[in-house]
């Protein structure tokens, strides 16, 4: 049994060998954590520079908001109480008429709602609607005002109720009401 023992390593002479290897070893974990820091690191770095540069194709930069005032020296090209867009729109208006088409006419009175409701927008009405946007708007500013709000409401009532007789005639007085309203907010 001595001989057979002779070629294995006791207790102490292990204990001996982890004294010996154990600088090696921290310097090993040492070397290890700073390797896997670096690569963190390198990583992290090219996914932020690449993130910089999706964000910088991507996102375009906030233009300001224009600002639009009341009044015809204020009127540019670009405004919905320009002149020649006015024009488009009331002819776009006039095509529909055309039409013995109750659809047509029905098209027509959403679409100078929706272009109202615009412009209420760009002279700096706020509101969820048009109707809201109404709200807002004095006598003082737009003296039709009134009239505005019950011919909005009548409209309203007409595009939601699928039987209405709508008449050429109305459709006429209806767009002169807005019409008008527009034509005030441009003489300002």
């Amino acid at each position: 049994m001595g001989k057979e023992m002779e070629g294995l390593l006791g207790f102490g002479d292990l204990v001996n060998m982890v004294d010996r290897l154990k600088p090696a070893i921290v310097n090993q974990q040492t070397l290890n954590f700073l390797y896997y820091a670096r690569v963190t690191g390198l990583v992290l770095s090219i996914v932020l520079f690449l993130c910089w540069i999706f964000f910088k194709i991507k996102i375009k930069p906030l233009k300001p908001k224009k600002e639009v005032k009341i009044g015809k020296s204020s009127l540019n090209k670009d405004s919905l109480l320009n002149e020649d867009k006015f024009k488009l729109v009331l002819i776009k208006m006039d095509e529909y008429l055309k039409f013995d088409n109750i659809l047509y006419w029905k098209l027509a009175l959403a679409e100078i709602e929706s272009y109202f409701n615009k412009v209420l927008l760009e002279v700096g009405f706020r509101g969820n609607d048009l109707t809201g946007k109404l709200c807002n708007v004095s006598d003082s500013f737009l003296p039709s005002v009134e009239q505005i709000r019950q011919t909005h409401m009548k409209v309203t009532e007409i595009l939601n109720d699928n039987n209405y007789l709508l008449t050429k005639d109305e459709v006429s007085k209806i767009l002169d009401v807005y019409k008008m309203a527009i034509d005030e907010l441009r003489k300002m």
